[in-house]
C-alpha cells in the first residue's frame, strides 16, 4: 500500500507552504544557538488544517489471486479553535470537521466522487456516502497539559456513533481509508503535533522515537520507529520556517499474535496480553510491514507545525481463516474446525499524507494542490 499524506495549517498572512515549484534553499549551521519548537495554541484564535490523503492498493482477489489497482483520494477541511476557558497551565481546543472530499477509483475508471461542500456532483448514495455526510459537523474538545499533551476528549459518543453509519455495509479500500483518519488517535496526533522535539535542538542534530502507532498519523496498528533531524531554516511563503526531516520504519510487535509491545512517547509500555482471539470465519490476523519517509515545517511565529508532508509505504500481511466443519462418517482423518491452511494475502499500500494549519480564519480554503 503506497500512502501520501500532507498534514497542513491553513492559508493566512503566515504560512509555510511555497507558492512555486523550486523550494528555498536551507540555511543554519550546526554552531548556531538550540531553537525551541514548542507547540503553543494561543487562546482565542482559530487555525484552519486541510488533510490529504492519496492511498494506492494493489489487492489480489481472494478466488483468482488477480491483483486489483485500488486508488482512493480523501480530504478533511478541520477547524480549531482555542478556548479563553481556564484549563491550568494547558489549553481547551475545539475541532470541527467543516467539510470531507472524496474520490475512489478502481483498474483506470472512477468510481465515486464526493464533496460534502460541493452540491452540484451528484454522488449516488451508499452507506459510505452516508457515513461521510454524517461526519461532517463532528465536534471533538481536547484537553492540553502544558506539555501539550491530550489528557481528555470530549464528544468521542458523537464520533463513534457517526462511524457507526451504514453498519457493516461499509466495507471496502475506501472505507479503510475513512477509519484510519476519522478516529480519536489521528486527531489527538494533529492536536498534539509530537513530531516536534520535547527539548531544543540544534541544526543537523538528530532524535528517536518509538511508538505504538495503533492508528492515529501512522494508520497502521504496527509500531514505528522513527529517526528525526534537524535540517535548518527554510525560507517559505515569506517566513523562515524551521524544517524537520524524519525517516521511519514499521514493524510488526514482537512476540504472538495479541501480545505486542511498544513505547510510546514516555517511558510507558503497551501490552495487549492474553492469547491470540480464536479463528472467525472470513476473518483472520493482519500485520503491518514497510516504511515512512517525510517531512515537517515549524512556524516560529505562529508556535505550530504547520505542514507535515510523508509518504508511507506499506506491506500488509493478512491471514485468512477458512473454517471447514465436514465430517465424513467413519473418516478419521476428515478436516475439523479451522484445519485448513490459512490463506496469506499480502497487499502494497502507499499513502501521501499532508497536514496544513492556517494562523486564523478567513473564509479562504487552502488551494488543492499548492503544497506540491
Amino acid at each position: 500500500m503506497m500512502l501520501a499524506v500532507v498534514v497542513g495549517v491553513g492559508v493566512g498572512s503566515t504560512g509555510c507552504h511555497r507558492s512555486g515549484t523550486k523550494e528555498a534553499p536551507i540555511t543554519g549551521k550546526p554552531s548556531d544557538p538550540p531553537v525551541t519548537m514548542a507547540a503553543q495554541w494561543e487562546p482565542g484564535r482559530r487555525y484552519l488544517f486541510h488533510v490529504e490523503v492519496a492511498s494506492s492498493i494493489l489487492v489480489p482477489r481472494r478466488n483468482t489471486g488477480i491483483p486489483i489497482h485500488a486508488e482512493t483520494t480523501l480530504g478533511q477541511d478541520l477547524a480549531f479553535t482555542v478556548t479563553n476557558a481556564p484549563a491550568g497551565d494547558g489549553r481547551i481546543v475545539q475541532m470541527e470537521v467543516q467539510a470531507i472530499q472524496m474520490e475512489t477509483s478502481k483498474d483506470d475508471g472512477v468510481t465515486m466522487t464526493f464533496d460534502s461542500s460541493n452540491k452540484a456532483i451528484f454522488v449516488e448514495e451508499s452507506p459510505l456516502v452516508d457515513r461521510l455526510q454524517k461526519l461532517v459537523g463532528l465536534r471533538l474538545t481536547f484537553i492540553l497539559s502544558g506539555e501539550n499533551r491530550v489528557t481528555r476528549v470530549e464528544g468521542l459518543k458523537d464520533l463513534n456513533d457517526r462511524m457507526s453509519t451504514g453498519g457493516n455495509a461499509v466495507r471496502g479500500v475506501a472505507a479503510d481509508v475513512a477509519r484510519r483518519f476519522f478516529n480519536q488517535q489521528f486527531f489527538r496526533d494533529v492536536v498534539e503535533m509530537g513530531i516536534l522535539p520535547t527539548t531544543p535542538v540544534k541544526v543537523e542534530q538528530t532524535w528517536t522515537e518509538t511508538r505504538s502507532a495503533l492508528g492515529g498519523f501512522w494508520g497502521t496498528g504496527s509500531p514505528v520507529q522513527l529517526t528525526h533531524r534537524f535540517r535548518g531554516w527554510q525560507r517559505r511563503d515569506g517566513t523562515n520556517c524551521a524544517r524537520i526531516d524524519f525517516i521511519g520504519t514499521f514493524r510488526p510487535a514482537s512476540g504472538p499474535p495479541g501480545q505486542g509491545t511498544g513505547t510510546g512517547t514516555g517511558t510507558g509500555t503497551n501490552s495487549a496480553g492474553g492469547p491470540p482471539p480464536p479463528p472467525r470465519r472470513g476473518g483472520g490476523m493482519s500485520t503491518d510491514e514497510g516504511t515512512v519517509l517525510g517531512r515537517a515545517y515549524y512556524n516560529p511565529d505562529l508556535g505550530l507545525a504547520v505542514e507535515s508532508i510523508f509518504d508511507q509505504s506499506l506491506i500488509r500481511h493478512s491471514t485468512s481463516v477458512r473454517m471447514n466443519n465436514t465430517v465424513r462418517k467413519g473418516d478419521t482423518n476428515s478436516p475439523g474446525p479451522g484445519s485448513v491452511p490459512a490463506i496469506d494475502l499480502a497487499s502494497g499500500d502507499m499513502m501521501a499524507h499532508r497536514t496544513r494549519a492556517s494562523p486564523a480564519a478567513r473564509g479562504k480554503r487552502w488551494p488543492s494542490g499548492s503544497s506540491r
